[in-house]
Formats: structure tokens, sequence, C-alpha cells
């Protein structure tokens, strides 16, 4: 998403957001974007101020909020006056960039390290007292609850004490939310009869439950009994599933779990000794985050993901050396668009996205309704300068980690092409590798259609739309045969020729191609190989009444030989049948006189077509093409002479061909 792009204003009267449960939506949340307590810049992108370490940018955690697609974010605070005096501020500003957004206060549970003097309960009720003037404001959010609940601050987050900061929010005047963290390991949400001591009206006196997935190292895996394994416990994301479903066991029915997939590394110090100990990073690889975050949103009420884009706890700061933060900062936008696709780019065929742009580790999102019996589903960026790569998925966006197809080369001029795609919606990321600037994205596909053979000095008049492939063959070209010649001309529009030897010719799949700016193209093949051509009109914009024209040279001295089939005689019938494409040609001579010359088909099953010319025409006179078995041509008066007759079959067929005149 480009954050520009999404610059509102503010309305006159703001629209007050419903919790999301009441709006049918998941969250997909960002936690924490931002370290309010650190003591020394770290390399966070300008999130924390050079100028005043213990302040943030708000431009870029708000340009950073709205482009990691979430439609949640927890704004976390230690304490210090900087941070809760800036919310407000930041607030009205993510408000006027994305008015869609909402946002969670959340006071760590550990301030009173940071600010023994804090007032936990003053805070919740300044959040209930700016909520009229700020409609994106969600509620309140406790971080690290349940170990705070059984802790030396057990008073500031006691039953009663909850109660009280519930009805603080209850008197705001409009709906806010109470989220409390709680940890899988700790007895708070396995055991309902502490559960109960919440219980408040018909519910409990918060509104929802965070549920923190955590990493840890293979040292806990393996049994180690360090404080902080016994703690987290050995949790992948596929742990995920069985672990709700005992958390929901203790919950009153209908009590959201947003499940919090941890994006960073944490440490855990082992072996210490007094001074010094072996940090270990518990972290997620960008698959667990990915997969963790696939579970969260399809088995839980939302998926937050914790540390939107910082690196928090990794090098130099605690020492975690591989906890991926190149890899999954531009990773978590692109995980939480998979569940939110409304606003995606859509492209018609053919359509073109001038100037696309994006930053390095951007992207730009595209999506196409394929019908079906498309072939040959293409993108291509084009001119300009900078890496993109392109990504593409059906049915859901794609991430640079999951995807259907991919083109990956070094430069700018990326092209991907899939044959035979699902139908249904296509997903197209074109992401920066490095910034990029291209002059043209543009998706195509093809609606082939098999017209039938053409032979030695045939032609045939070809109409089509936009993207519509109508595809043909020739006979067998004889061995020794030149000048083997594929024209077009006349009508109106703009269609292209595409040839190929051997197999079926597509805009992806050619040997020779013309594709000039109307329907004036033609290709020759001096020495043409022995066997079947393969040769498609493909209508590069809307085309009518086109000249389409095969020929070739046998006997080496540049004359057209036409080839006749079998003679048949007044009232004669002959049966036919056969495979996909076939191609039975006969010939009569009509004496002098004849009147009502009539070709039939019919009696049979499958899909043919009929075609009749006099011998002193290169071109079809007649046609019948029906959508079945049963086509007719009639001659009224027929000149005397030698009348071609082609009967060609658009699938496995049976029929009888009858020729009788008076």
């Amino acid at each position: 998403m480009n954050y520009l792009k999404t610059i509102l204003l503010v309305s006159l009267i703001p629209v007050v957001m419903a919790p999301l449960s009441a709006q049918n939506e998941k969250m997909r949340g960002t936690w924490s974007g931002m370290n309010h307590w650190t003591s020394t810049p770290l390399n966070l992108d300008g999130v924390i101020s050079e100028n005043d370490p213990k302040g943030v940018d708000l431009d870029n955690l708000v340009r950073d909020v709205v482009e990691s697609n979430s439609n949640t974010y927890f704004y976390q605070m230690i304490g210090r006056d900087k941070h809760w005096n800036l919310f407000p501020d930041f607030l009205t500003r993510l408000y006027q960039a994305d008015p869609t957004i909402r946002v969670f206060a959340m006071p760590t549970t550990e301030v009173w390290k940071y600010n023994p003097n804090f007032d936990l309960f003053g805070r919740v009720q300044d959040v209930a007292d700016m909520a009229p003037n700020h409609p994106n404001l969600a509620g309140v959010c406790f971080d690290d609850f349940s170990p705070a609940y059984f802790g030396a601050n057990k008073q500031h987050y006691s039953e009663s004490e909850l109660v009280r900061m519930r009805e603080a929010l209850d008197g705001s005047g409009r709906p806010l939310e109470l989220l409390i963290t709680a940890y899988y390991q700790e007895r708070f949400l396995l055991d309902k009869s502490v559960l109960d001591r919440f219980k408040y009206g018909s519910g409990y006196s918060f509104d929802g439950v965070v549920f923190p997935v955590f990493y840890t190292p293979e040292e806990c895996e393996n049994g180690d009994t360090h404080e902080m394994c016994k703690f987290r416990g050995p949790e992948k994301p596929d742990v995920i599933p069985g672990q709700l479903d005992r958390i929901r066991e203790g919950l009153l029915p209908g009590t959201p779990i947003y499940t919090l997939i941890y994006a960073t590394g944490y440490p855990i110090c082992f072996d210490w000794d007094g001074t010094n100990c072996r940090i270990v990073c518990a972290t997620s690889t960008p698959q667990s985050m990915s997969d963790g975050v696939d579970y969260a949103m399809n088995l839980s009420d939302g998926a937050i993901v914790y540390r939107l884009h910082t690196e928090y706890m990794g090098p130099p700061r605690w020492g975690c050396q591989s906890a991926y933060h190149a890899e999954k900062k531009p990773l978590i936008p692109q995980v939480l668009r998979k569940y939110d696709t409304q606003d995606i780019q859509l492209l018609n065929n053919g359509e073109t996205w001038l100037n696309a742009t994006a930053d390095v580790d951007k992207f730009i999102d595209f999506q196409m309704n394929v019908p079906s019996g498309a072939d040959n589903l293409r993108i291509e960026v084009i001119d300009g300068n900078g890496d993109p790569d392109v990504y593409v998925k059906f049915g859901e966006p794609p991430t640079t980690l999951s995807y259907d197809a991919k083109s990956t080369v070094y430069g700018l001029d990326e092209v991907l092409n899939i044959t035979n795609p699902p139908a249904g919606k296509a997903y197209f990321m074109v992401y920066g590798k490095t910034k990029f600037f291209a002059k043209e994205v543009k998706i195509t596909y093809e609606i082939p259609s098999w017209r039938g053979e053409l032979g030695n000095g045939m032609t045939d008049y070809v109409s089509g739309t936009k993207g519509q492939s109508i595809r043909f063959w020739t006979p067998d070209i004889p061995a020794g045969a030149t000048n083997l010649r594929f024209t077009m001309s006349g009508g109106s529009g703009d269609a292209d020729l595409y040839v190929k030897y051997g197999a079926a010719a597509s805009t992806a799949s050619f040997d020779y191609k013309s594709t000039n700016g109307s329907n004036n193209d033609s290709v020759t093949i001096a020495s043409p190989n022995a066997g079947k051509y393969f040769f498609t009109v493909n209508g590069h914009s809307n085309f009518s009444g086109a000249v389409l024209n095969v020929s070739w040279d046998e006997s080496g001295d540049g004359s057209n030989n036409h080839g006749w089939g079998s003679e048949l005689t007044n009232g004669q019938t002959v049966s036919l049948f056969g495979p996909n494409f076939m191609r039975f040609e006969f010939y009569v001579n009509v004496p002098a006189g004849a009147t009502n010359l009539v070709f039939t088909t019919g009696d049979g099953s499958g899909d043919v077509d009929l075609f009749v010319w006099h011998d002193i025409h290169t071109s079809i006179e007649y046609r019948s093409q029906g959508s079945g078995n049963a086509e007719n041509i009639t001659i009224p008066s027929p000149i005397a002479g030698k009348y071609q007759v082609v009967v060609n079959c658009q699938g496995p067929f049976g029929t009888n061909l009858r020729v009788f005149w008076h």
C-alpha cells in the first residue's frame, strides 16, 4: 500500500468505529512499533528520533502503521510522559492518514520499574476522556497481564481494580474495549477458577484475550530447566490449534482470542555466573512467522504481529544474532495483506498500470479475474529502472514466501507467463528488490478457440475481441515445400499473428510473430519443415473482417499446386468420423445447366463445419459453421466445373456428408 495514496481528510463529524467483533471482521494487528524506553538510538528507520532518543518520530510511525496493512495498532508506553503526551497527536495523524485503523493504548505492566509514581488508573480514565475526540481509539490493552497478576504489582491488576477500569471505560459514552495479555503456560488461561474471579455481568471485566505464541531455542526443547523455558514453553506455529482449543475450554463462550505472533528474537540468558551469561536468541523464522499468522487468522479472532518493523531485541542491543529482522520486516505487510484484499487494484485483460513505483522491500499489488478456458496469463513490467520481482498466486495474495509462480531475474524487465491458469482470482505482487520505477505493468491472458485447418491457397475471415485468440493449423506441409506464407490484411482494429511448428502458437509460445499496429501482418518461412504448422490470430484490440491466407510452393518454381481429395458424385453419401481437429477433403464436378447444388452433413454427433468453393477461386465462398452436427450449403445456380468441399471437426465426431444437384 502506498502511504501517500491513503491520506484522507478528517470528517467534520468523525465516524466512531465499532469493535471488530461487531463488524464481523478479524483483527490484523501490529504491536508497538517503537522502543519508548531505550536510552540509546537504534537503527529503526527514523522511528527513534536521533535528537531525542526517548522520543518518537510520529510521521514515520504513522507511515509504517498504514503500510503494514493492519487494521489495529497497539501503542505501547512504559510510563514516561513523553510518549503519553504524544498519544493524542498520534491518534489524530493516524486518523487523517487512514481512518479505518483502530488503536489501543498499551501501558506495560512493568511500568513501576521505570516510573514508581505512574498512575495506571489515571491513564485508563484519560483514555475514556479522550475517546469522544478520537474515533479511532479502541480502548486499552495490558501487556503481560497474567505475570503481573501473579507478581509483585498484583494490587494494580486485581479483580476489583480491573472492574474499576472497566467501569471507567464504559463511562466514555461509546464502546471501548479492555484487552489483557496472558500466556499459555501460566495457570491464568488454563485455570477456570482463576478466570471466574473476573466474571462481570454476562462476561468478564475484560473484553478479550491476547495470547502470545513465543518461539524458544533448542535448549528449551531439549528439556532445559531454565526459568524462561518454564515460563514460555517450546512453542511453534503447529501447536497453535491445540493450545487455542485448551484455552477455549476455560473461557466463557464468545470471548475473543487474538493470537500474538512474535516477529522478533527474544534473549534468554543461559549459564549465568553472576556476571556474564551465554545469550541464546528465541526467534521465529520468516516462514514460521508467516505460518503463525495463517493459523491465527483462520483459528482465532485475529493475528497480531509483535514489534512492527523494528530491530527490537536484535543486535547489538540484545545479542540475538539470527532474528531474521531484514527478512521479516517487509514480510509483515505481505502476510497481513492476504486477509485484506478489498482495495487491491483490479486490472482487466490487457489493461496497463502506468508509472508504477515502489521503494526497496515495498510492493504494489494487483488482481485479475481469470475466466474459464483462458490461457497464457502474462504479466510484464516494462521500461524504467531498478530491480522489481514479480510473484503470482491464485485465490489469495502472494508473499515472497508463498506463491504459485515468480520471476526474479536481475533488472527491470520482468516477464512471467503461466499456461493453463485456473479460473478465478489471480493476485500479482510487484516487489521492490531495490527501489524501482516502471512505465508500464501489463497483465494479459488469451481466450483461445480452434477455428480449423487452412490448406494451400485457402483464405478465411476473422473477427474477434481484445485478448481473443483464434487458432488454426495447416495440413502436413510436404517435404521440399518452400515459401510458406501466412498473411493477414484488411478489416478494422488490430490483430497480431503468431506461428509455431508442431504445437499450438500463442502470444507466449511461438516461432514467428508479426505484431504491426493494424491487421496487416505477415510471416514467411523460406524453407519450412515438413509437417503441421499452427498459427494464431490474437486481438491486440477488438478487430473485424481481417482476411487470413495461407500458401506455399510445392514444385520449386513458385507455383501453387492445390491438393484435391476424393471425388463425390451426384446423390452420393459418405460417412465420416474421427478425433479432434480432423479434416476431410472432397471435390465434385458439376455439369453445365445444373441447379440447386446442395451439400449437407448430419445424422451424427459432435461439431463439424462445412466449407465449399469453386476451383476458379482461391478462398472460401460458402461456409456453414453451426454449433452442432447438421450443416447445409445450397448454391441455387452453380457454375459448371470443380467445387472443393472441406469438412472440419472441432472435436470427436461422426457425420454423414451428402451432395446432390438437379
